[in-house]
């Protein structure tokens, strides 16, 4: 009885968030439509569901980007990935504030994405990846950025360990 209630919560928790971590079929629905490949993690730590943030409606054309977030069994997130062609047109929001004359504009403007490497350099499957731990009082988690195959991956965390990150990195394998 406390198996079939464990399994109908778990359900439960992946219809409400997304899709359960074993199921893939999505992320290569996806990487299907990219110009770029697609990588997702083996080893997710305490994830069971990931959704997919961006793009909002995986049916669209012209994908700059990809985002996916990844949850715990208690709907709390994990860790982030991101990714997207390296040197790919991205849109860029450019906000002006006047507080003199109570006003704000804004532009978007249209950037090539470059990598710009940054932080303590580490290995990831034989490429260079750059790992920055955040700062301030009680700071967790940290950003792991690198380029495989000319794709820009991120993986982001504010619960994890700098070593989990790594791990969860060295699992991210291409989608075919």
């Amino acid at each position: 009885m406390l198996k079939i209630l464990c399994l109908n919560v778990g359900l439960l928790i992946a219809a409400t968030l997304g899709t359960t971590v074993q199921d893939i079929s999505v992320i290569k629905e996806l990487g299907d439509k990219l110009s770029f490949s697609i990588y997702a993690p083996s080893h997710v730590e305490s994830a069971t569901s990931y959704e997919i943030k961006e793009p909002s409606n995986i049916n669209q054309t012209d994908i700059p980007a990809v985002l996916i977030n990844y949850f715990n069994d208690k709907g709390s997130y994990v860790f982030g990935v991101r990714e997207m062609k390296n040197g790919s047109d991205i849109n860029h929001e450019n906000t002006v504030f006047d507080v003199k004359n109570n006003t704000r504009k804004s532009e978007v403007v249209k950037k090539k994405f470059s990598f710009v490497p940054r932080g303590e350099l580490v290995s990831i499957n034989g490429n260079k990846a750059w790992y920055e731990g955040y700062i301030g009082k009680n700071a967790t988690g940290g950003t792991l950025k690198w380029l495989d195959s000319g794709t820009y991956i991120e993986l982001d965390t504010t619960e994890l360990s700098r070593s989990s990150l790594i791990n969860i990195a060295k699992s991210m394998k291409k989608i075919e």
